[in-house]
Parts: C-alpha cells; sequence; structure tokens
C-alpha cells in the first residue's frame, strides 16, 4: 500500500513468506503461494507451493516450480510444486535454495514403530530461476 492507503502489489489469500532478497545484484521480493501441506494431504512438516519472484517495480520475473522426483506418502496425490518452499533463498550465485521432504519406508520396529514405517528425508535442492 502506498502512504495514502492505495493498493501497489497484492497476491491470493494463500501467500507468505514474503522476503527481500537480492538477485544478480539487483533487489527482488519472493513470496511462498501454498497448495497444500500437512493439514491438507497429511505430509506431516511439508507445505507445498511455488515461489514467486518480483523486482522492485513490482513486475514478476520468474516463477519457481521445480519439478523433482520425490516419493510421497502412500496414497498422497502429487501437488503441482514438490518443493516445501517455506523455505527459499536466493544465493550469490543467482540460484535458490529450496526444502523438499522426500518419503522413504524403512523399518521403524527398533524405535516402536512399524516394521514397514516411513521417514522423511529432507533435502536441499538448488534451482536455476532462469
Amino acid at each position: 500500500m502506498t502512504d495514502t492507503g492505495d493498493l501497489v502489489f497484492g497476491v491470493g489469500y494463500m501467500a507468505s513468506h514474503f522476503q527481500l532478497q537480492t538477485l544478480n545484484d539487483d533487489p527482488v521480493f519472493t513470496y511462498r503461494e501454498c497448495s497444500g501441506g500437512a493439514e491438507e494431504d497429511g505430509a506431516a512438516s511439508s507445505g507445498y507451493g511455488k515461489v514467486e519472484i518480483f523486482n522492485d517495480k513490482y513486475h514478476g520475473l520468474y516463477t519457481i516450480r521445480p519439478n523433482l522426483t520425490i516419493t510421497l506418502n502412500p496414497g498422497q496425490k502429487a501437488p503441482p510444486c514438490l518443493a516445501d518452499v517455506r523455505e527459499s533463498i536466493l544465493t550469490e550465485d543467482g540460484t535458490m535454495i529450496v526444502t523438499v521432504y522426500n518419503r522413504t519406508q524403512t523399518d521403524l520396529s527398533s524405535v516402536g514403530g512399524h516394521q514397514a514405517g516411513w521417514v522423511q528425508d529432507p533435502l536441499a535442492v538448488e534451482i536455476n530461476p532462469v
């Protein structure tokens, strides 16, 4: 909003994690648009979505929606973006680091779990937004 209350930029109600960052020595802002999460699909500790990158004139530069090959929980529908983009950091090299949660089936009986249990494998993925 401007000082007089005029809207400069608006996004949907499921937007969050606004950050001022730098991309190729230029100021940008990034935010996350949600498309799911633990409450919707049973994927505990993850929230899927995409990251939008805008310049200081509010012009869209890039949409970060990586197509990754990961294992999901049994029965879980694949969201449009498999990155958990709550963590999205632009690097000095002009890339973005996002977190991803792969699921791996393993024997959890030694810790009181199911013999065919599932664990989360947190990963960090580097993406070139261009």
